[in-house]
């Protein structure tokens, strides 16, 4: 969780070999009007920050802040940004991403019909990893893929009720004493004195 949003932008008029460290300015929930914690960042193409609030999306050009909440209102655990320049969003028992109508007004769009019907009590998505082959959710309980406005189900792990299943860039997760190993075909699980395990559904 991040109470107190800090960005360092490099200003080139001002860094040097006299002046190396860029300048710092921090924000707080009375400038950007929404929770003070924050669970997720991400940055687009245009260079604008997006952070996932416990009320929902905060948006950051540079100048003024922006809100977008979920529909329903959501706290947003994760952000990831697609192969086609939108914004994921995972929250609880939510999934979805940022659209722009014709006036540039950001608005939420629910994916959540793309998961089948007895998935989408998942209750939340603590992490959106890109990856070559699309975006990995990762939920309480299960692994899915997003890619090319489908949602295909990779592996549910019932034994990790209440944990959190995190993807690191190697595509490498822990939980407790447990090490899980994500490829494309297969989802291994190690345990401390186990060999490596189990194939994706």
């Amino acid at each position: 969780m991040i109470n107190v949003l800090v960005l360092a932008a490099l200003n080139l008029c001002s860094s040097g070999p006299l002046n190396p460290i860029p300048p710092i300015r921090a924000f707080y929930p009375e400038d950007y009007r929404a929770s003070r914690i924050n669970h997720a960042m991400v940055q687009d193409k245009n260079e604008i920050l997006y952070f996932g609030n416990d009320s929902g999306i905060l948006i950051f050009d540079g100048i003024q802040w922006e809100r977008v909440a979920t529909e329903p209102d959501r706290s947003v655990n994760s952000l990831a940004l697609d192969d086609l320049g939108f914004i994921l969003v995972g929250a609880q028992s939510e999934f979805g991403r940022l659209v722009q109508n014709q006036e540039g007004q950001y608005q939420y769009e629910s994916l959540l019909h793309l998961f089948e019907e007895k998935e989408r009590d998942f209750r939340t998505i603590w992490q959106l990893q890109p990856i070559a082959q699309g975006v990995v959710i990762c939920t309480e309980l299960s692994i899915f893929l997003y890619q090319h406005n489908t949602i295909r189900h990779l592996k549910t792990f019932p034994d990790t009720y209440n944990n959190q299943l995190f993807l690191t860039i190697g595509y490498f997760t822990s939980i407790n004493t447990m090490v899980f190993m994500y490829s494309m075909t297969q989802v291994f699980r190690k345990s401390q004195n186990s060999r490596i395990f189990g194939k994706t559904s």
